[in-house]
């Protein structure tokens, strides 16, 4: 596993989803006991610098036992992206503003839906004469296969986004938690084996 490998959430405004899939995704790292190198963290899109996250979004982290401490969200911007080894959006938008800041990160880039979708299969599709293992041995290995598959998901799979839970009831809030958490899931087993295995 690469010292410090580093995750970024992406969404609009950084108050309510990628806060939710930031903070689910490190517990859930934390819970499965996951390498100290790994760190989190989210931006958005089109945030205000400094402002707390959605009073619901802290609500359904505190149900589910998360603390967030002095958490505030920021700006997306070409450096966060740099330094990420992955990044996850919510939206086909926030992936593509992320490569208009970035172009060099299009291919470690994924809507969180389709990434988990790859990450949960037991093999990857491999090219004729590709020199690519039909299992990735790294963390790194299954991002770049993830990237070569990614064209090849069902169509009703490939652009999967999570719905955004603003001015909703409290309960939409829950229900975007839950995707996430699902989604988070095969996702933080995948990249541990693959960094178990290295």
């Amino acid at each position: 596993m690469p010292e410090n490998f580093h995750i970024l959430m992406v969404c609009t405004a950084n108050l309510c989803r990628s806060p939710l899939m930031e903070h689910i995704l490190r517990q859930s790292l934390i819970a499965s006991a996951a390498d100290p190198g790994w760190t989190v963290g989210s931006a958005g899109t089109e945030a205000t610098e400094g402002k707390p996250m959605h009073p619901n979004s802290q609500r359904i982290l505190s149900e589910r036992g998360i603390q967030t401490g002095a958490w505030l969200s920021r700006q997306l911007c070409a450096d966060f992206i740099r330094r990420a080894d992955l990044i996850l959006t919510a939206g086909a938008q926030h992936r593509g503003a992320v490569v208009a800041l970035f172009p060099a990160a299009v291919q470690r880039t994924f809507l969180l839906r389709p990434f988990s979708a790859l990450s949960a299969l037991s093999k990857w599709p491999v090219s004729p004469g590709a020199a690519e293992p039909a299992h990735p041995a790294r963390p790194t290995d299954l991002i770049m296969a993830a990237a070569r598959a990614r064209s090849r998901l069902p169509p009703e799979l490939r652009d999967t986004e999570l719905d955004d839970p603003i001015g909703r009831p409290l309960g939409r809030f829950r229900e975007c938690a839950d995707a996430i958490a699902s989604a988070i899931d095969p996702i933080v087993s995948q990249l541990r084996l693959r960094a178990a295995a290295h």
